[in-house]
């Protein structure tokens, strides 16, 4: 792993670890973007409509399959 130095301006009244949590929302909210736009998925279609409810229904999908999982690793630790 390779060590980023962080840049923070000289005249910032944040303490190292402020800076560095700030650094962390700020990667996890472009990860959160990237992940958005990788689920999104693909069409031809230009109906804005069309394309969120391709959306809703992955999200949908994707819950469902998230509750089973929980649930059969539930049973699997309660054995």
């Amino acid at each position: 792993m390779d060590l980023v130095p962080l840049v923070v301006p000289e005249h910032s009244n944040l303490t190292p670890e402020q800076a560095l949590l700030l650094y962390e929302e700020r990667f996890g909210i472009e990860s959160s973007y990237r992940e958005l736009q990788r689920r999104m998925g693909q069409t031809s279609s230009h109906s804005p409509s069309y394309r969120v409810a391709l959306f809703a229904a992955s999200v949908i999908v994707f819950n469902i399959m998230m509750q089973y999982l929980e649930q059969v690793k539930r049973v699997s630790v309660d054995r």
